[in-house]
């Protein structure tokens, strides 16, 4: 990076840093707003003394904030910097109207109240981290992600504070708010260890020092009581003496925080100085070389010299034209391709002249005719690359109307069918036909056409899940470990992301023995959700599984034969700004997905949450519900001792396998045939055509691992 550069990276780290700094008295005060907020949410009466408590810890947010934005005006940042500190205005902005909610009667749950302080929380926490992306320094970088962990942990402190206070309300120590208790202990451990290991060796010694004493030992201590309360038992707090002890805490906590961040102001102001002199020294030395070419070039020859300023010129703009057409030149939908290459040709050809026979004018030649073929390869590239997209678009779309008159043809065998093992037949045909469809959703997805309908309202992340879930032929070796965050998918990613699960829980249970499971996990972290599925297939090895990665976080378009479930899962992930990461383990692999928070919302009450660590139990789905996410077919399993002959199997199907109404009104409609002519070996027969175009098109679809390729 240039010395510039560095000048402006610092002083944006030191406006960041000064800003974070202001920002942590309006966490600390949001903080306890948010365990005012519990306690008045949780007050029978909704009176004195919560509701006056409630606004005194408003009043103190505001009184912080003020200073905030005062801070905040003097801040412009572009890039990451930039993006953390817009996100931060964003979450602040919808503060009041949070607030709002929390007074109303009936007001939101304690969950959603207290979820919605931790995001806007989050938002000015993370002014620390992308003040150490901008910081120049190693040193100082390590200095502010320290100052970073001690916010952390004071936010970890609270997060175990609101947790006490949810435990005293319920009467009883809950499950899930002792393990919302020991995930805060773990987060603060965590945080307090980077603290004394990024940070000054002093500052360890500074924390020690002053989070000391009565207060802290009070606090700590009633925070281990009902963390070691057995789950069911009894839970009594003497509340006002704790919180006393809890706020005097975290007022200790920031008083550290300040003189650290003074540490930090004071060494910022000090880079920002010594960069300004260095940029000046520079410059001079920079000048004096350039006046001395000049009058060299001057003595040289003033014809020659005024030649090549031009060529250079010229060379140098066309240098800049170029990308820009080359960029233009990679979208295959553009219709005006000859037109773009034409008029860079003309460009080109006024700015670098070729006047003369000499070795200058033979330099611009060879310049221009270099340009001329970068640019025609480009543009024939392109067409290629329209071409082909063209043909493998129109494939997926026959693919599709194909399954879809298969679906309409399995739905009325199965409604009337009775005999049971022609049922089963007709499920795997039905199964069978989804797991095409899913492989021409993907070819659609890799050709930059979206796949699926867009869904018509937001639906829970258990939801999603159990809609990937019903897309792959291993579908009963998946099982659910722990509780589903209560958090929605945004309609426009619900298709979209149960398709990218789908295809990392197809290649788990592909990859892993037939009687082994693969397990999917999910948890909130911050304001974004963390989706883990683990396989326990022969793993993979270091080298071939950072590949994988790069690969993910940048394909290559059009991909390898290998590697198109790959290229599936990042258009997918690209699409709605999710993250995919590969991790090893001694046995089996995890595929991490990070949901960003632009795709969540709140969960609606109705939407239940899918729990326990087992498989998908079977509830009602409606054709136009939240529900019907994707796939279709529904495999049966055997019958259960004394069903009655002939008894139906529909009981038996696999989770979420109902084709989404808007997905059947967009394939072209089929003729309908009768259903006393159908026979599933006459289907069979029909499907033998394009039987080996469908397992060509399986194996390439086969994700991350390929035949010929260890896992």
């Amino acid at each position: 990076m240039s010395l510039a550069g560095d000048t402006v990276r610092v002083g944006q780290a030191g406006d960041l840093v000064a800003l974070a700094a202001e920002g942590s008295t309006v966490v600390q005060a949001l903080q306890q707003e948010r365990a005012a907020a519990v306690l008045l949410l949780q007050s029978p009466g909704r009176g004195e003394p919560t509701s006056s408590a409630f606004t005194a810890a408003v009043a103190a947010t505001d009184q912080a904030l003020v200073v905030y934005r005062e801070r905040r005006v003097a801040v412009t940042a572009s890039g990451v910097i930039g993006d953390a500190v817009a996100r931060a205005d964003e979450y602040l902005a919808g503060l009041e109207g949070l607030r709002r909610r929390v007074v109303a009667v009936p007001g939101p749950s304690v969950a959603a109240a207290a979820f919605s302080y931790r995001i806007v929380v989050a938002g000015l926490l993370d002014l620390r981290e992308a003040a150490a992306v901008a910081a120049v320094s190693p040193e100082l970088a390590n200095r502010i992600r320290s100052a970073a962990a001690l916010s952390q942990a004071a936010e970890s402190l609270s997060l175990e504070q609101v947790a006490v206070l949810r435990a005293v309300a319920f009467g009883t120590l809950s499950p899930a708010v002792q393990r919302d208790m020991l995930a805060a202990r773990a987060g603060y451990d965590e945080a307090l260890g980077l603290f004394g290991g990024l940070g000054d060796p002093a500052w360890a010694g500074w924390y020690a020092a002053t989070v000391a004493g009565p207060d802290v030992v009070a606090a700590e201590s009633v925070a281990g009581q009902v963390a070691g309360t057995a789950p069911g038992a009894a839970v009594r707090v003497d509340l006002a003496p704790w919180l006393a002890a809890a706020h005097a805490r975290s007022d200790l906590i920031a008083s550290v925080q300040r003189r650290v961040d003074g540490v930090v102001l004071a060494a910022t102001g000090d880079l920002r100085q010594a960069s300004r002199v260095r940029s000046m020294v520079i410059v001079g030395v920079v000048l004096a070389v350039v006046v001395l070419a000049a009058v060299l070039t001057l003595g040289v020859g003033r014809h020659l010299s005024r030649r090549l300023r031009r060529l250079r010129r010229g060379s140098y703009q066309v240098s800049r034209l170029l990308p820009e057409a080359v960029d233009a030149l990679q979208d295959p939908q553009r219709r005006d391709l000859a037109t773009v290459v034409e008029q860079f040709r003309a460009q080109a050809t006024a700015l670098v002249l070729t006047d003369g026979d000499d070795e200058i004018g033979a330099v611009a030649a060879a310049f221009r005719q270099v340009v001329d073929e970068a640019v025609r390869l480009a543009g024939e590239q392109t067409r290629l690359q329209a071409d082909n997209i063209g043909r493998t678009t129109e494939v997926a779309r026959r693919i599709q109307q194909q399954g879809a008159r298969l679906t309409q043809i399995a739905d009325r065998v199965e409604r009337d069918e009775e005999d049971p093992d022609r049922l089963a037949q007709w499920f795997q045909v039905d199964l069978e036909v989804t797991l095409a469809l899913r492989f021409a959703d993907g070819l659609l997805a890799l050709c930059g056409v979206s796949p699926a309908p867009v869904a018509t309202l937001p639906s829970s992340l258990g939801q999603v899940v159990q809609a990937g879930q019903s897309r792959i032929r291993g579908y009963q070796q998946i099982v659910f470990a722990g509780q589903m965050p209560e958090v929605a998918v945004r309609a426009e990613a619900v298709h979209h992301l149960a398709h990218l699960l789908a295809e990392l829980m197809d290649n788990g249970a592909t990859y892993s023995p037939p009687e082994a499971t693969v397990t999917v996990e999910a948890w909130l972290m911050g304001d974004r959700v963390v989706v883990q599925i683990r396989d326990h297939g022969v793993g993979m090895d270091p080298v071939q599984l950072a590949a994988y990665n790069a690969l993910l976080a940048r394909p290559q378009l059009p991909p390898s034969r290998d590697q198109i479930g790959l290229a599936v899962v990042a258009a997918l992930a690209e699409r709605i700004g999710a993250r995919v990461v590969l991790r090893g383990m001694p046995r089996g692999l995890i595929a991490e997905v990070t949901v960003p928070a632009e795709q969540l919302e709140a969960a609606a009450a109705s939407r239940p949450a899918l729990t326990g660590a087992s498989t998908w139990q079977p509830q009602p789905v409606t054709a136009t519900g939240s529900a019907s996410l994707a796939g279709r077919a529904m495999l049966p399993a055997a019958p259960s001792e004394g069903a009655a002959p002939g008894g139906r199997l529909g009981q038996k199907r696999r989770p979420g396998a109902t084709m989404h109404a808007g997905l059947k009104a967009k394939l072209p409609a089929q003729p309908q045939l009768a259903v006393e002519q159908l026979d599933p070996n006459v289907v069979a027969a029909t499907l033998a055509g394009s039987a080996a175009a469908l397992a060509d098109l399986r194996a390439a679809h086969a994700y991350p691992h390929t035949k010929g390729v260890p896992r």
